[in-house]
């Protein structure tokens, strides 16, 4: 298995380093969130290891690799298998994260298209969104920002540099730079009764 799982980091890596990836929706949320910036990134998944593989994630073939941040911080990163690869999240590594408990399962190498969606089988579209990303109590939205999103299911996908100029955005862009300023009701879920 530690073959295969070599195999498939190096995969991984390779496509990395040849700027085959993008990230879900989910996945620069969390990069963001994190104020994990694109070099970390990249620098974690050249020197990481496939720790658990996850053959039936809604993405196609996926893995969670461990890597270590240019600043030596730990990273675990779900990512797909395919020929482009989706990082999928990005979750601190350590004792009851990423992983843990979960069964190691043995994930085929695939090359699956990388234009197909794994899940409603559509064809990827060039678009623009509305991105928006909640950091330190406030929320931020990021108008025609660029992605890729497959139109029967919705899923989106953001190129590298995209992350990376809304992350400069909503990290240094202060008010100034805003095209305007909104405000956005915020609702606290009722207590339902559960019926127990």
């Amino acid at each position: 298995m530690a073959d295969v799982r070599g195999d498939r980091m190096a995969q991984v890596a390779r496509a990395v380093a040849a700027g085959r990836y993008r990230y879900t929706y989910h996945g620069a949320q969390q990069r963001i969130a994190r104020r994990i910036q694109r070099d970390d990134v990249e620098t974690a998944l050249a020197n990481g290891a496939v720790i658990e593989d996850y053959p039936d994630h809604r993405f196609g073939p996926a893995c969670l690799v461990l890597g270590r941040a240019a600043s030596g911080e730990p990273l675990h990163v779900v990512c797909s298998l395919r020929e482009i690869v989706d990082i999928i999240y990005r979750l601190p590594a350590g004792p009851g994260g990423m992983g843990a408990g979960l069964p190691h399962k043995e994930v085929a190498m695939t090359q699956a298209s990388a234009d197909r969606c794994s899940v409603c089988g559509a064809r990827l579209k060039a678009q623009h969104i509305s991105y928006t990303q909640e950091l330190d109590g406030q929320v931020f939205i990021v108008r025609e920002a660029p992605a890729d999103v497959y139109p029967k299911c919705g899923e989106q996908y953001l190129a590298p540099g995209a992350v990376d100029a809304i992350q400069e955005l909503i990290e240094h862009g202060g008010l100034g730079r805003a095209a305007e300023i909104t405000h956005v009701p915020v609702y606290r879920f009722p207590q339902v009764a559960t019926g127990r």
